[in-house]
C-alpha cells in the first residue's frame, strides 16, 4: 500500500496502516530518510480554532466589573466596616487603579502607569489601589491572625492620617509591636485597599492569612507598608499584605459596593 493511499488522521501523526471507513482526506507523504516523514497538507485543511466562549470566571475576572467599581471609588470617601469593629475611611483621588484581570498581553503592558501594572496575578480577579495617605483614618479590627510568627487575638489598629497611632490586642500585642518596629517606619503606614472579584475562590477558614493572590469575590485586603509600586508615597517599610476580610461592607456615600462580604454593585 502506498503512503498516498493510507488514511490521513492528523498532520502531526505518522500515517496509519488501516483504511478509514469514513471519507477522510488523503495526505500524501514524502519520505526523507529512514525514520522521518514530511507532511504536505491538503488544500482543504484549516487549522482548528478553539471555541472561545466567555465563561463565568472570565466575565468576572474581566476589567468590566472592576472598572465600574473603580469609577465608584473615585466619587468620594470610601468607608470599610466589619462586624468585629473595623471602621476605616479614605479617599483614592486620582491614584492609579491596578486591575488584575489576567490580561498579560503586550498591549496591556504598554498602558502600565505603575510598577504593579506589569504584574499578572493568577488566579485573576482583584482591584488594588493605594489610597491618599493623609485621608486614611479609623480602625481596623482583625480576626485571629499572626504577627512576627505568633498568633494575635482581638487586634485593633487605630489610624490617623494614614499611620498607626494606637494598638489594642487581647493577646499578642508584643508580637505586633515587634513586627512593626522591625519593618521600619513605613511598616506603620497604611499601604493598600484591595477588593476581590473571583467567585470561584474562597479564603480558607484555617490559616486565612495564607493566600495572597486570588482571594474570592467580595473579599477585602487591607495592607500596611511600602506602596510605591502602586503609586503611593510610603517609601519604606516591609509590606504586610496578607490580611483578608470576608465580611466587610464597603460603601461610597449612599452607594454600597460590598455588603457583608458580597459584591452588590454599583
Amino acid at each position: 500500500m502506498s503512503a498516498a493511499s493510507r488514511c490521513w488522521r492528523s498532520p502531526w501523526r505518522r500515517p496509519s496502516t488501516h483504511r478509514s471507513s469514513s471519507a477522510a482526506p488523503r495526505l500524501p507523504v514524502r519520505r526523507s530518510g529512514a525514520c522521518c516523514a514530511t507532511w504536505t497538507l491538503p488544500s482543504c485543511w484549516r487549522e482548528p480554532r478553539p471555541s472561545i466562549r466567555p465563561t463565568r470566571r472570565s466575565r468576572i475576572c474581566s476589567a468590566t466589573a472592576q472598572r465600574r467599581v473603580e469609577a465608584a471609588l473615585r466619587r468620594g470617601e470610601v468607608r470599610v466596616k466589619t462586624p468585629l469593629g473595623t471602621d476605616l475611611r479614605f479617599r483614592v483621588g486620582d491614584r492609579p487603579m491596578n486591575l488584575q484581570d489576567g490580561d498579560a498581553s503586550a498591549a496591556r503592558a504598554r498602558t502600565a502607569k505603575v510598577l504593579v501594572d506589569r504584574e499578572v496575578e493568577l488566579p485573576c480577579g482583584v482591584l488594588r489601589v493605594a489610597p491618599l495617605e493623609e485621608s486614611v483614618s479609623g480602625v481596623i479590627a482583625y480576626p485571629v491572625t499572626q504577627w512576627d510568627g505568633r498568633p494575635v487575638e482581638g487586634l485593633k489598629l487605630h489610624f490617623e492620617k494614614g499611620r498607626v497611632t494606637r494598638i489594642e490586642a487581647a493577646a499578642g500585642r508584643e508580637a505586633v509591636e515587634a513586627a512593626l518596629r522591625s519593618g521600619g517606619p513605613g511598616s506603620e503606614a497604611f499601604r493598600e485597599f484591595a477588593l476581590g472579584f473571583n467567585p470561584e475562590l474562597a479564603v480558607p477558614e484555617r490559616n486565612p492569612w495564607i493566600p495572597y493572590y486570588g482571594y474570592g469575590s467580595g473579599v477585602v485586603r487591607l495592607a500596611l507598608g511600602d506602596n510605591t509600586e502602586l503609586g503611593g508615597n510610603v517609601t519604606s517599610g516591609r509590606p504586610r499584605w496578607w490580611d483578608l476580610f470576608v465580611d466587610t461592607t464597603v460603601s461610597v456615600g449612599d452607594t454600597v459596593l460590598v455588603r457583608s462580604g458580597k459584591l452588590t454593585g454599583p
